[in-house]
């Protein structure tokens, strides 16, 4: 082969994939050190639409590599500088993607062979036929062009997958968390259910314990009557101790029964009030005073202005007043004193207090003692069902105050109920 390294060969500088006008086909560079097989493959590309770059010599198409990357590399192997198998790995060094044909005359066919097993796509043998060499051309860009379309279709599934990468992700954590509000929520309905199985039969202890009690009363009224009855066909005097048991026994049932209907009504929202001047000062001493002959094994002290005029509904103050004493009473010792303070707080506050010196409310039981449902027990065992608690606490509420419990608080024992109201002056 002739050297035709002082030629001026037919040179393209524009970068990789950057077609001369009209044409975008893909980009050559063509390899030989005869100028006239150069110029006219060359040629006969640019005819194809190919953008054709060339060099006469090994050294330039090293130089060119080393600045370009091209699709297909044409390079005859037999070149005058260098070996042409250097130029195929120069054009492999460049870009992973260029191909490289080889031109070979028939003496040479096994240097072609061993090109190819260096990494030759084909190989042509010179002198070479024009259509050959569109053909084989033309086989190469099929083939990129099948690899950039794979290259792009792979391309878009690892954007899909990590589209579904994300999407599963997504959704694993609006699983995990739909699941775990779903536990929240299972462990929230458990929590009701038990605390409604619990309030349930707290209602049916109570109402067996109310049904005991009311029935304890019928049978000394009972008995009463028949005595009554029977000293009557005998002829036998009256004897008024009969008619005063069924009296008393009557009006604890009716005690029973209004506090039942007072629950009901505080319950359903239909308890009402009568509000009337009165004063709360002179009420509350007739009550106490009351309390105290009725009760000669307690001292009542009693703190309290002269007058305390306002708007009460008086009836119901008393009938709070009188839970809060005989509270006092049944959870308080034989000679011990009851105090009952009433002052006012603040120019339209009023504050009434029952203290007594018994064994108090236990800390763990303070949030249960306005409970209708709810049957406390001191240590002495005397029982007691809260409905009067949480009446006078309804009472206290219904008149826009408060009804609070404390134990131990001025005293080394027993317990302190204070209702606090607002004070409308009549």
């Amino acid at each position: 082969m002739n050297h035709h390294d002082d030629m001026t060969s037919r040179t393209r500088t524009r970068p990789r994939r950057q077609p001369i006008p009209g044409s975008a086909r893909g980009t050559i560079l063509v390899v030989d050190d005869e100028q006239g097989v150069m110029v006219t493959i060359q040629a006969i590309l640019e005819q194809e639409g190919y953008t054709v770059d060339s060099a006469g010599s090994g050294t330039a198409a090293l130089e060119k590599l080393s600045q370009h990357e091209y699709d297909l590399v044409l390079t005859d192997l037999r070149l005058g500088d260098i070996d042409g198998l250097d130029v195929l790995a120069a054009a492999r060094r460049s870009s992973p993607r260029t191909v490289a044909i080889v031109l070979t005359g028939y003496a040479s066919l096994e240097s072609a062979i061993r090109a190819m097993r260096e990494g030759a796509y084909d190989y042509l043998v010179k002198p070479t036929d024009v259509e050959e060499l569109k053909l084989r051309v033309r086989h190469v860009f099929d083939r990129l062009q099948l690899r950039d379309e794979l290259a792009r279709r792979v391309q878009q599934l690892e954007a899909a997958n990590a589209i579904i990468d994300s999407m599963n992700a997504s959704l694993r954590d609006q699983v995990e968390e739909a699941t775990a509000q779903l536990r929240e929520r299972l462990e929230e309905l458990n929590a009701t259910k038990n605390e409604l199985e619990a309030e349930k039969a707290r209602k049916e202890r109570f109402i067996a314990m109310v049904a005991h009690d009311m029935r304890a009363p019928l049978g000394p009224i009972k008995i009463g009557a028949q005595l009554i009855q029977r000293n009557h066909e005998r002829g036998m005097p009256f004897d008024s101790s009969y008619t005063q048991t069924i009296q008393e026994q009557v009006e604890r049932l009716e005690r029973l029964i209004t506090d039942l209907l007072d629950v009901t009504r505080f319950e359903s929202g239909q308890f009402q009030m009568k509000l009337a001047p009165c004063d709360l000062a002179v009420l509350v001493r007739k009550q106490v005073r009351q309390y105290q002959l009725a009760n000669p094994d307690r001292h009542f002290a009693l703190t309290a202005p002269e007058s305390l005029p306002g708007i009460f509904d008086g009836d119901r103050l008393v009938q709070a007043l009188n839970n809060l004493l005989e509270n006092a009473v049944r959870f308080s010792f034989p000679n011990t004193t009851i105090t009952v303070v009433l002052e006012k707080t603040a120019p339209d506050r009023v504050a009434l207090s029952v203290a007594d010196e018994g064994k108090g409310i236990p800390p763990d039981k303070i949030h249960e003692i306005f409970d209708p449902f709810k049957r406390l027990e001191n240590a002495e065992g005397i029982k007691g069902y809260g409905l009067g608690l949480y009446i006078t606490k309804g009472i206290a509420e219904a008149h826009g105050g408060t009804l609070t419990a404390a134990s131990g608080a001025n005293r080394a024992h027993g317990a302190i109920f204070t209702i606090t109201l607002p004070l409308k002056e009549a």
